[in-house]
Parts: C-alpha cells; sequence; structure tokens
C-alpha cells in the first residue's frame, strides 16, 4: 500500500485474486464490512476473490467464484 497523508482514510486493500478467506481477513482486518456473493459455486474447490468494490461507509462488496480445476502445484 502507498503511504498516507496525516489524518486521512486508509486505502482500501486490493485483494482481487486473493482466496475467499485470506482477502475476508485482510479486509476485516483493516476494519471494513464485508458482503459477498458468490457465483459459479463448485463443492470442493477453492473460492477467489473476482471482483470488489467499495459501497457506502467501510463496506466492501466481493464478487466471488470457485476455480475450475485444481492446480496441482498447490498441492
Amino acid at each position: 500500500m502507498r503511504e498516507m497523508a496525516a489524518g486521512s482514510a486508509p486505502e482500501l486493500p486490493d485483494v482481487v485474486g486473493f482466496l475467499y478467506e485470506e482477502g475476508l481477513e485482510i479486509l476485516q482486518g483493516a476494519g471494513y464490512l464485508v458482503e459477498a456473493a458468490f457465483v459459479h459455486l463448485d463443492s470442493g474447490k477453492r473460492a477467489r476473490i473476482l471482483r470488489q468494490r467499495l459501497k457506502e461507509g467501510r463496506t466492501v462488496e466481493l464478487i466471488v467464484g470457485c476455480e475450475f480445476y485444481d492446480d496441482p502445484a498447490l498441492k
């Protein structure tokens, strides 16, 4: 993240591409409320953040989708 001027609000962390659980932890740790919409659900697959946007106040909307295949490099 870039440095902030004294007294300015913290910058919204960019969590696009992160696993949902990781991105959720980062945003909540930065003081944001998170709303998530899940698309392309497939049980057993990892959920990744596809899109994010800041809504009113400190609420962040996440669009989350499941990966289509299992990457053998991540096993």
